[in-house]
């Protein structure tokens, strides 16, 4: 199961399918990787606000980073969850780690989540990242390609984009030609899951 997010599992109706699944696959153990945020890691403001959803769906949770820690220790859990951050920085730690196969084989028996830069990078490329932020390329990423888990291409913070981009619509429209591609924008509270058969659901924000 793959579960694209904007901000984390803040949707009530999210939060029950993945907590139904857990207790069906019977899962106890979740990861939180912190690699995004290159600066402040484990404590990424983020970070307790994401803990503390995954322990509410009954899983015990460590935290996890690429530049520190083993792809061993992923190999124990049964849920990732990737937090926002530099979606740059984050899938060129994880090209250096090699873990796209891994990936990719844990999100068909297990769930990984993706949180804002952590879900661009679940996609195939994270060209439409370089549209909107391009200058926090920090590590000078030439390959966009990411981990390719989904054909989906999901915009989060869309709600807040429009405050900082008004030409938003006419941006994603235009990648939208030119890669033949839909994207589906997410407000903060929204979020996109791929279960296991392909299909995909839409939580849209209620509030």
């Amino acid at each position: 199961m793959l579960v694209l997010t904007s901000n984390g599992i803040s949707n009530n109706d999210l939060h029950y399918t993945i907590h139904q699944y857990i207790k069906k696959q019977g899962f106890k153990k979740a990861a939180l990787v912190v690699t995004a945020d290159d600066v402040y890691k484990e404590n990424n403001w983020n970070v307790p606000k994401l803990k503390s959803e995954l322990e509410s769906l009954g899983l015990e949770v460590v935290l996890f980073d690429f530049d520190t820690d083993s792809i061993d220790m992923l190999e124990t859990v049964d849920v990732i969850e990737f937090n926002g951050g530099n979606p740059f920085y984050l899938l060129d730690r994880l090209n250096k780690a090699g873990v796209k196969e891994f990936l990719q084989d844990f999100s068909k028996n297990n769930i990984i989540i993706g949180t804002s830069a952590g879900s661009f990078v679940m996609q195939k490329s994270i060209n439409l990242v370089n549209m909107f932020s391009s200058n926090i390329n920090t590590v000078g990423l030439k390959d966009l390609s990411a981990m390719d888990l989904t054909d989906v291409e999901i915009l989060p913070h869309f709600n807040k984009l429009h405050d900082r981009f008004p030409n938003v619509d006419d941006l994603s429209s235009e990648y939208s030609r030119k890669t033949n591609s839909e994207i589906i924008p997410l407000k903060d509270g929204e979020a996109l899951l791929v279960d296991e058969e392909g299909v995909i659901h839409l939580f849209k924000n209620t509030q």
